[in-house]
């Protein structure tokens, strides 16, 4: 339940700072948790995100046929190892792929100490190891109020 609720939690926030693009070119359209595939693998991500652009052939897309790859991608880790988490990053950034990815890691404990969120992105990536650009982080300080702290690479 709780990979669940952050899942729509985040949608929710992303369609709203997203909502001023509506009815323009640079509208940004929910997949949803489409199942995407590449030549050797597929994957599926708990939401899938792009602008609203005119059909292209795009040889080899996220069907292996000529459906666009989807520019944002989240996922939400609940349960899952770091290992598990790194597979996907690699899967999403590999070369003519997703741009950007969004994982939260939500640690399985009674009552919340910290959560971290990670966003990745292939512009101006120095090596293909895909270090995280920016990490936000939330403390439980004081068990009445969230504190937000942003760190930037």
């Amino acid at each position: 339940m709780p990979h669940e609720v952050g899942i729509s939690a985040i949608v929710k926030q992303i369609n709203r700072h997203c909502s001023n693009a509506d009815g323009t070119n640079a509208e940004i359209y929910g997949f949803g948790s489409t199942r995407t595939r590449d030549r050797n693998r597929g994957k599926e991500a708990d939401a899938l995100f792009r602008p609203k652009k005119p059909a292209v052939t795009a040889p080899n897309g996220s069907d292996r046929n000529d459906h666009l790859w989807s520019n944002l991608v989240m996922e939400v880790a609940y349960a899952e190892t770091s290992d598990h988490i790194e597979e996907a990053l690699k899967y999403w950034l590999s070369p003519d792929h997703a741009h950007d990815c969004i994982i939260v890691k939500i640690d399985p404990v009674s009552q919340a100490k910290c959560q971290s969120a990670w966003h990745y992105c292939i512009s101006n990536r120095i090596t293909r190891r895909t270090p995280h650009r920016t990490m936000c982080m939330l403390e439980n300080k004081n068990n009445l109020s969230m504190h937000l702290y942003i760190k930037r690479k």
